[in-house]
């Protein structure tokens, strides 16, 4: 999850793959995570409990965290330094 967020905001983006073709599937195996795994990624100016929130409505997101397959999770968040109030969240799910 750290890896994620301090990748998005290096480069100021949210996304899924990482700059050097690295997608979820790829970062979930190069860190030893198996079976079922989802990601959360949010980009914005707002605190832990706005982010969940948001999450929790919506569809796709609450289904990855209320998913019972995981049974572990990461979180976290790299602030942008050009604006230290926008935050590049991530949340990586898996058992």
């Amino acid at each position: 999850a750290l890896q994620q967020a301090g990748y998005m905001a290096q480069r100021r983006r949210m996304s899924h793959t990482t700059g050097w073709g690295k997608d979820f599937a790829s970062r979930v195996k190069d860190n030893r995570i198996s079976g079922a795994a989802a990601e959360n990624i949010a980009e914005g100016r707002f605190d832990l409990e706005k982010l969940f929130d948001i999450w929790v409505h919506s569809p796709g997101h609450r289904r990855n965290m209320l998913d019972p397959r995981f049974t572990r999770f990461g979180l976290a968040y790299v602030r942008d330094g050009g604006d230290s109030k926008l935050r590049y969240w991530s949340l990586v799910l898996g058992k």
